[in-house]
């Protein structure tokens, strides 16, 4: 991978880009796992982005957006399955950051809201 794109995720994390907790407090469930992965750098679009949680998610709470470097949102319809909540991708615009951002509550109740962001740097 080109040093400059190294570089330029490192500095997208250190900058803040990735997006902080709301700060809801009480949250008894956290997120696990995530595909794309905070700071990941993808050369191919991903068809969909999935987030997986440490407790089962309520269905008709949960919302999941993806916004490009342009400012426009490329998911689908939010889809919850248990732990998972997860969006298709209607393939990706330029290249550059894409901010992931969710809300779920889990099934004790409590509200979930926290967001991250990876590099999109299609190969030429």
């Amino acid at each position: 991978m080109r040093s400059w794109l190294r570089m330029l995720v490192l500095t997208v994390a250190a900058a803040g880009v990735i997006l902080a907790p709301s700060g809801v407090a009480g949250a008894h469930t956290s997120l696990s796992t995530t595909d794309p992965g905070p700071a990941a750098v993808v050369t191919v679009a991903p068809q969909q982005v999935t987030l997986t949680f440490a407790a089962t998610l309520l269905p008709d709470d949960a919302a999941l957006t993806v916004t490009g470097p342009d400012g426009v949102q490329y998911q689908t319809a939010t889809v919850v399955s248990g732990r998972q909540v997860s969006t298709a991708l209607r393939g990706l615009g330029p290249a550059g950051v894409y901010t992931v951002t969710y809300a779920v509550r889990s099934d004790d109740g409590h509200l979930l809201r926290d967001g991250y962001g990876f590099l999109y740097a299609p190969v030429a």
